[in-house]
């Protein structure tokens, strides 16, 4: 069970500027090292909310949240990637507080209780303006709504509309080069990479020293040579050319020669000065690549805690603002040298996959495509099981049904979800009359095989709610569907239920046309024991009821063979322990009796036990 971190309270809901305010506090402290969970700040965790409003409240509406599933919410990576697709732009707009002042009186959990939490004036807390992409996603929010969650920043992108075609996505590698040998080992390990000063050459090195150029317009190789002393593992271009060379240090001598990648050729050039990337700066230790605009930068970090995971991280900022834009997984345990393209169109990093240091390949970035926002998720694509499990009351599953039920332009499929949604109304809170509604509706638009199902589950219900005439009614309904070509053993249950509905109504004519229902159903039961005997056990009680002795005794006579029913058994060994006491054969009828006794039935058990003490 995951430790409540903050309290949500809305504010504010205006769809019309696609707009809500949250009051978020810290519920979650360390006193005694004066700490608490830090002030939320991304589109992530803001969406999270959104979904949780619509997935754990006692809503009654539908929201499209719910078509967000439980997986995705929980996938960290489609969370950072779509988070900012649902969630526009996030505001601190007041702090309360912040920082902690006094220590004295804090305690390390708040819990909530009563629609608050106690002293939440003290509380570290927030105010929030959220905007979202389309009136769709505040659907369900109400102000005044507070629950508490263990949700947490999710860094997920912050990528706006009009920045997005020129920002760069790091999420996945446009383009993964592996020039060399799939080993574990110096030669198959990614070294140093640079772009030529007019973009057209990618160079790249081993630690074997082995170099390959590729040509950036088509990415083929113009060049590859297995290793050479004119630049070990570290090259760079002679500003303005096409000659490689190595990178000198501070315990190198100046090179002086180097090769032609256009003609193959080692040249000698003047003595050479170490030439950084142009484009890469050290930041209190840290290793980051400036845009040769200066728009945005990359910055390589190792993040720890649960589900980051033993890997390097890769972090795109705005330089103007230091706004983290993005924070992606690199897919290695080392990032190394990395590289702006001049025209600031690619990034390019050497990036080192195996656990001991080996393997890899060069990864090529590009910008991402425009930020569209995001549709409603289509339900069916996600699927309904899916769906349902992200669910935690049956008011939300209701209103969920009803959200696709009206949404769902097959009348068909829409017949379906309404037998679920009925089924749901029966098994959560038993709404028995909601849910014969909903059987009605999926019985109006079902097709025959679903229409029939729901039929006869709508005349089940409707007898335990002693609507006699909607069950007979429904009975007929589900006996007619069934003449289409029901199984036999549907057929079965649909006679059984339209006699037991008419015997349970007994109006005028009802007895006889329960007897011809029921013996429908015997013709149809087969070999079926269970049902064999109810049919005769009804017919039995029809024939009792109608003063038909010995049509009553036939039947239960011929029942109790078939059954050890505890009700069934009960009633047929009292009927014919009663006949048999007015015939006067007591000893046949103290041996029903005592059977019926033993069943301990009630009702049945106990006027048997009488009857035998009078006898």
């Amino acid at each position: 069970m995951s430790t409540d971190m903050y309290g949500i309270r809305v504010l504010d809901v205006d769809p019309g500027e696609l707009r809500v305010r949250f009051r978020v506090f810290v519920v979650y402290y360390d006193v005694v090292d004066e700490s608490h969970a830090p002030l939320p700040e991304d589109p992530g965790y803001f969406l999270s909310l959104l979904w949780e409003n619509a997935h754990d409240g006692e809503i009654s509406e539908f929201s499209p949240m719910m078509l967000i599933t439980l997986g995705q919410v929980r996938d960290d990576a489609w969370l950072k990637a779509e988070a900012h697709r649902y969630v526009r732009r996030v505001e601190r707009v007041e702090t309360r507080n912040h920082p902690v002042e006094r220590w004295d009186g804090q305690h390390d959990f708040y819990y909530l209780r009563g629609g608050g939490w106690k002293d939440e004036d003290l509380l570290v807390q927030a105010d929030y303006d959220v905007e979202v992409t389309h009136a769709r996603w505040l659907e369900g929010l109400r102000p005044g709504r507070t629950w508490a969650t263990a949700s947490m920043d999710r860094f997920a992108d912050q990528v706006s509309e009009d920045e997005a075609p020129t920002v760069l996505d790091l999420r996945a590698p446009a383009l993964t080069l592996k020039p060399f040998p799939d080993r574990d080992d110096d030669s198959g390990t990614p070294s140093d990479l640079a772009f030529s000063d007019d973009g057209r050459y990618l160079a790249v090195t081993s630690q074997a020293c082995a170099l390959t150029v590729f040509r950036t317009g088509d990415w083929s190789v113009h060049a590859h040579v297995a290793d050479s002393p004119l630049w070990g593992q570290d090259v760079m271009w002679v500003p303005g050319t096409h000659l490689l060379t190595m990178r000198p240090n501070e315990d190198t001598e100046l090179p002086t020669a180097a090769y032609d990648v256009d003609t193959g050729e080692e040249v000698e050039i003047p003595p050479q000065e170490y030439r950084p990337n142009p484009s890469a700066t050290v930041s209190g230790g840290n290793r980051r690549a400036i845009h040769p605009d200066r728009r945005h930068s990359v910055a390589l970090g190792r993040r720890t805690g649960p589900g980051f995971g033993d890997e390097q991280w890769l972090e795109l900022r705005r330089v103007a603002d230091g706004a983290l834009l993005m924070r992606c997984r690199s897919g290695g345990a080392y990032v190394g040298p990395t590289s702006w393209s001049p025209d600031g169109s690619l990034f390019a990093a050497s990036v080192t996959t195996g656990g001991l240091g080996y393997g890899g390949a060069f990864h090529i970035y590009r910008p991402g495509p425009a930020v569209a926002p995001a549709e409603e998720p289509d339900a069916a694509s996600v699927g309904l099981e899916e769906l349902l499990a992200g669910l935690y009351t049956e008011t939300a599953k209701v209103a969920l049904f009803d959200g696709l039920i009206a949404r769902e332009p097959d009348p068909h499929v829409a017949a379906r979800l309404c037998g679920r949604k009925a089924e749901v109304l029966v098994g959560g809170y038993g709404d028995r009359a909601r849910a014969a509604e909903a059987y009605q509706r999926a019985v109006e638009l079902g097709n025959d095989d679903t229409a029939m199902r729901s039929a006869l589950k709508l005349g089940l219900l409707l007898r335990r709610l002693q609507d006699h005439d909607g069950a007979v009614e429904a009975a007929r309904t589900a006996r007619r569907l069934a003449e289409a070509g029901a199984e036999r053993e549907f057929r079965t249950h649909a006679a059984l239920l339209l006699g037991d509905a008419l015997k349970a109504r007994g109006g005028d004519g009802d007895y006889p046309a329960a007897c011809d229902a029921l013996q429908e159903g015997l013709d149809l039961g087969g070999e079926q024991g269970r049902n064999r005997a109810l049919i005769m056990g009804h017919l039995g009680e029809l024939h009792y009821w109608q003063g038909s002795r010995e049509g009553a005794r036939a039947w239960y006579e011929r029942m109790l063979p078939l059954t050890e029913d505890p009700e069934l058994v009960a009633e047929g060994s009292y009927r014919l322990g009663e006949y048999a006491a007015a015939d006067g054969d007591r000893e046949r009828a103290a041996e029903h009796l005592r059977r019926a006794a033993g069943t301990g039935y009630p009702g049945f058990s106990e006027q048997a036990a009488e009857l035998l003490e009078r006898l």
